[in-house]
């Protein structure tokens, strides 16, 4: 599949329509102009590139290795900041809703102690993978909304 897409890519080089793509969403640079080996000038000034240069504090290639990788430590620790939030949350609610269906179970009336039960088995019984894939798939297909398709 590589070699098909890397001939398809070479393809498009040769006939020149890679640069036409560039151009048109103003990635074309000096850098893309020295790996197609294309260095005639161009009307179209990189400002799609030089946006996300500046967007991501990112150096262009060629400036160093580590700069270009250090640039992308503040969004790596805001990133970790985000994990570690969303962590807690996660475990805030879990332990709530652990501790209500233990209770549920062990005290409230047999009417509804039967179908929390019945739940927390289910869940406890299946694979994390599997109850992951249920809620990505199968939700939108009985009328519900895939968590991650919905945002």
């Amino acid at each position: 599949m590589v070699s098909t897409l890397d001939a398809a890519i070479a393809e498009l080089n040769r006939s020149g329509q890679l640069r036409v793509i560039l151009e048109r969403w103003k990635l074309w640079n000096q850098m893309t102009a020295a790996q197609t080996g294309d260095y005639t000038a161009s009307a179209v000034p990189p400002t799609s590139y030089d946006a996300f240069v500046a967007a991501t504090g990112a150096t262009p290639r060629g400036s160093g290795g580590l700069d270009r990788y250090l640039g992308f430590l503040p969004k790596i620790v805001e990133g970790a900041g985000m994990t570690l939030e969303v962590s807690v949350l996660g475990m805030a609610i879990a332990v709530s809703l652990g501790l209500v269906l233990a209770l549920c179970r062990s005290y409230a009336p047999a009417p509804l102690r039967t179908p929390v039960a019945g739940y927390i088995e289910c869940v406890r019984g299946t694979p994390l993978l599997i109850q992951i894939l249920f809620i990505f798939y199968a939700l939108p297909d009985v009328g519900g909304s895939s968590p991650v398709l919905a945002g």
